[in-house]
């Protein structure tokens, strides 16, 4: 892979800021999906049949759409077009339907292959997930083959991967070098992470107050939580 690669790029802006430069790059990828919609998509026949079919978007996805300031008609009207969907489909199982018509529905029997009445389908993917999985996959894969010698720094830098990116990372790992080098990156930026914790837990200590504590030391609790759950403040 080109080290020109918009991946790759993508992870050189990621690594600038600290945290787990693949959640940065998914975060990024769903806003700016969720503002292409609500800025000029939510009447589009297409994107709004997908919506209709899918129920929408997750909880976090639906919810992060209500930070568009000014945006709050975009939200009504797409959530307006799928809770009348959600309508449609409650009220057509109430009387239940022939084999066909629930396949068409989304129903389904129970799973007994019994008479009872059809239940509701879960709704599909959230389609702002599916995009993240995607860009995020790329720049993994970017990460991975680059690594040794390259983006080792920069993410050193960043302070590493979240638990589940380097997971991810490790399997897609076929390198035995870059798989060294990434536990070596990871090892570190984490065993200075637990000092900064360690640290701050002593300073608190009655018998320590007197020493005062670091900025690092002062962010590590909200730099270890995103270690752990890749959860960082959303994109503004």
């Amino acid at each position: 892979m080109s080290t020109r690669s918009a991946a790759y790029q993508d992870i050189l802006r990621a690594s600038e800021q600290h945290g787990c430069p693949l959640c940065h790059i998914g975060q990024k990828t769903a806003r700016s999906y969720l503002d292409n919609l609500l800025w000029g998509s939510v009447n589009d026949p297409e994107l709004r049949a997908e919506l209709d079919k899918l129920l929408g978007f997750c909880g976090q996805h639906s919810r992060q759409m209500m930070t568009f300031q000014g945006e709050r008609l975009g939200v009504a009207i797409v959530h307006h077009a799928m809770l009348k969907e959600a309508l449609r489909r409650v009220q057509r199982a109430g009387a239940p339907p022939s084999r066909s018509l629930s396949a068409r529905l989304g129903l389904r029997k129970s799973g007994d292959g019994s008479d009872s009445p059809p239940v509701l389908e879960p709704a599909g993917q959230c389609p702002v997930c599916a995009k993240q999985v995607e860009i995020e996959a790329r720049a993994l894969d970017a990460l991975v083959e680059n690594l040794v010698d390259d983006l080792d720094g920069p993410l050193r830098d960043a302070g590493g991967l979240c638990w589940e990116h380097l997971g991810l990372a490790l399997q897609r790992c076929s390198d035995p070098k870059a798989q060294a080098r990434l536990v070596e990156v990871q090892s570190a930026v984490w065993e200075e992470l637990v000092g900064h914790l360690g640290e701050f837990i002593r300073k608190r200590d009655y018998r320590f107050q007197h020493e005062p504590i670091s900025d690092d030391e002062a962010v590590s609790i909200e730099k270890a939580i995103a270690a752990l759950t890749g959860q960082y403040p959303p994109v503004s």
